[in-house]
């Protein structure tokens, strides 16, 4: 492992400590490997007004002409499935040099709700047979790890319906029940 003032050397003086030389080498390893990652995916994000297919859970067709935004993600399996436990986490990364892209995210979700990017937006999510199938932003899965932020994701699995007003409305949802073994 180099030296703090090889680091300093090679690097033109990234970081004021040991620590900090590597989080950046860290980040500029990630970009370079971004796209040999397994993990990466072509992704399309959404939220309900921008939706080419509302009522469709599985088999989307993705389409940037109507709003959806195509944003490059490494998919993660955080954990395994067992009986104790509820199902699996799964989430979702940004690369490091990736900015705020979908325009209308701060205007209807943040100023809106106060939420924070990306949390509440659908993500069409390419399974092992290329096959779009809808997602959900849920929470910030790291708070406390602003160096490599992941967001958690669930599967839409619902079709919820209601009446309001005299109208009929559906929109996909994820319900998520939880284990009461413990």
């Amino acid at each position: 492992m180099p030296s703090f003032s090889t680091y300093k050397r090679l690097s033109g003086g990234i970081g004021h400590n040991d620590g900090e030389a590597r989080a950046a080498y860290s980040k500029s390893a990630i970009e370079a490997s971004w796209y040999e990652d397994i993990a990466t995916k072509r992704c399309y994000f959404y939220d309900y007004d921008h939706d080419n297919e509302p009522l469709k859970l599985n088999n989307l067709k993705p389409d940037e002409r109507c709003g959806m935004i195509p944003i490059d993600v490494k998919y993660i399996i955080n954990g395994s499935q067992t009986m104790s436990k509820d199902d699996m986490d799964y989430h979702i990364q940004f690369k490091p040099s990736a900015g705020i892209e979908v325009p209308y995210y701060t205007e209807v979700f943040g100023d809106r709700y106060g939420a924070e990017y990306p949390v509440g937006l659908y993500v069409a999510i390419p399974d092992t047979n290329g096959v779009y199938n809808r997602w959900m932003v849920v929470a910030t899965a790291n708070n406390n790890d602003t160096l490599f932020p992941t967001y958690s994701i669930l599967r839409c699995d619902h079709l919820l319906q209601w009446v309001f007003g005299g109208k009929c409305y559906q929109m996909p949802v994820v319900l998520r029940s939880q284990n009461s073994y413990n």
